[in-house]
């Protein structure tokens, strides 16, 4: 066996043994298994990973132009997708907190509806004179 044979078996044993720490979901290539672990159970992994499930559940939320951007195959979330997706959560949130307003206002309405009918009700009594004073 030559040199030039040599580098190469041994680029190739390289590049097998940094394919076993490479996080294909994160794009992340890791050189010790320590840090291959620490980076699969943590919370940017698994945040990843639960985008990921979401994404794949709900891909008839998401319009065909960004469907069509995903690469077959890949595991990783494309930016589009991703920034699609929050947008749509603050779309929904903005909704909710419409929706929220419309009814805190119904609830202001019907309560100075009220008022106003006590109000009234209140002054109509005070208005009337008391039988018993027209008799005597």
């Amino acid at each position: 066996m030559d040199y030039a044979e040599k580098e190469n078996t041994i680029a190739k044993a390289l590049e097998d043994l940094k394919a076993n720490f490479y996080c294909e979901l994160c794009d992340k290539q890791y050189y010790k298994h320590q840090e291959f672990d620490n980076h699969i159970n943590s919370y940017d992994h698994a945040h990843k990973q639960h985008l990921l499930q979401h994404f794949v559940q709900f891909t008839h939320r998401i319009n065909t132009y960004h469907i069509n951007k995903c690469k077959k195959g890949s595991t990783q979330i494309p930016f589009e997708v991703l920034y699609y997706h929050s947008f749509e959560r603050q779309r929904q949130r903005q909704r909710q907190r419409q929706r929220q307003r419309q009814r805190q206002r119904q609830r202001q309405r019907q309560r100075q509806r009220q008022r106003q009918r006590q109000r009234q009700r209140q002054r109509q009594r005070q208005q009337e004179v008391p039988t018993d004073m027209l008799l005597h």
